[in-house]
């Protein structure tokens, strides 16, 4: 399988070098490195202090949390867990005006005492006034550069994103040309993902627009059979004042021996800030060959002071889904959740 996925890489080379010279002529500098994927993330500045010729910096969350499910008896995880995560990156300048640095994202959650409880996700990256290049477990950065706003507070949209996914290890490269920025990252497999956005203000309101193209090949969840994946996703934002509208549309072929299907699916929301308070409601629907997929997620956080929150998420999801005797998704649930969150 390895072989095989060498060789459709190198018969995307040329796409590939088409995108990457398309980005070099593009110069702008993009220094910052995110590795957090996870569904939280701290919204303040991070903190950062200077150590002769090095610049460090942190950031992170502590989440204690409260989950409701709609059938306790079936709850296989911890109805009350922790949630912790943080980022500190190191970089300094060198003589050409370039920055050399690394970065370290740590995330732990005792949600689910099946899995494990800790991961982490390591970066070295260089960057100019061409871009920023970086190695490491960074292939989730192209998706957190062109998705749609995640929910408030507990708010989490189930099955909002592609079936196929990359490798955590590979290679990304990154950078902006005026009020857009463009990426192309692969990992170790020879998957691989090309992402843009464009973002600007007009008038009282801004403006967000996002593509992104993936094409990979993933295991089912019994890892018995190999997916071929390749998927197109849109995205649209609207910014006025305090308030957020925004859509996502895609479309996943899905493959398998000589058998093919398509994969549509639209997720909207929308966001507004009262004050101290913050809402979020959310919808997804999909289609695989007939068969639905359903989801709603409603959020909220309350201020309490610089930092600290706190947050309920209301979420439910049903679906059931398979191809060619193969199951994608099967889920029915709804649960409420509860947390008090610290964010620096």
């Amino acid at each position: 399988m390895r072989t095989t996925n060498i060789l459709k890489g190198l018969e995307r080379t040329w796409l590939r070098g088409i995108f990457l010279l398309f980005a070099i002529a593009c110069s702008g500098s993009v220094k910052a490195v995110n590795l957090n994927y996870d569904n939280l993330s701290s919204l303040e500045e991070p903190i950062a202090t200077q150590l002769g010729e090095i610049t460090f910096s942190l950031s992170g969350l502590v989440d204690a949390a409260i989950l409701v499910p709609d059938d306790v008896s079936n709850q296989a995880g911890n109805d009350s867990f922790l949630v912790g995560n943080f980022q500190v990156q190191a970089e300094t300048q060198l003589a050409n005006s370039w920055t050399l640095g690394a970065a370290y994202f740590g995330s732990v959650d005792t949600a689910d005492s099946a899995d494990e409880s800790y991961t982490e996700n390591i970066a070295l990256f260089i960057s100019g006034v061409w871009g920023t290049l970086a190695v490491g477990d960074v292939t989730g950065t192209a998706r957190e550069l062109t998705r749609r706003r995640r929910g408030t507070g507990n708010g989490l949209l189930f099955f909002a994103d592609e079936l196929g996914t990359l490798e955590s290890l590979g290679v990304s490269y990154i950078t902006r040309f005026g009020p857009s920025r463009w990426m192309v990252t692969a990992d170790e497999e020879g998957n691989y993902e090309m992402a843009g956005t464009y973002q600007r203000p007009m008038g009282n309101k801004d403006y967000r627009f996002s593509l992104r193209w993936r094409d990979t090949e993933f295991l089912t969840s019994t890892q018995s059979q190999a997916i071929q994946s390749q998927s197109l996703t849109v995205v649209a934002e609207l910014t006025y004042g305090s308030t957020v509208l925004d859509a996502g549309f895609g479309v996943e072929q899905l493959a398998v021996s000589q058998a093919e299907v398509d994969r549509v699916y639209l997720n909207v929301g929308f966001a507004r800030k009262w004050g101290a308070w913050t809402s979020s409601a959310e919808v997804h629907v999909a289609e695989t060959d007939a068969q639905s997929e359903t989801s709603v997620a409603l959020g909220l956080r309350y201020e309490i002071a610089r930092g600290l929150s706190a947050n309920i998420g209301i979420n439910s999801g049903d679906a059931t889904v398979s191809f060619a005797d193969i199951e994608l998704l099967e889920s029915d649930d709804t649960q409420g959740t509860f947390s008090i969150r610290y964010s620096f």
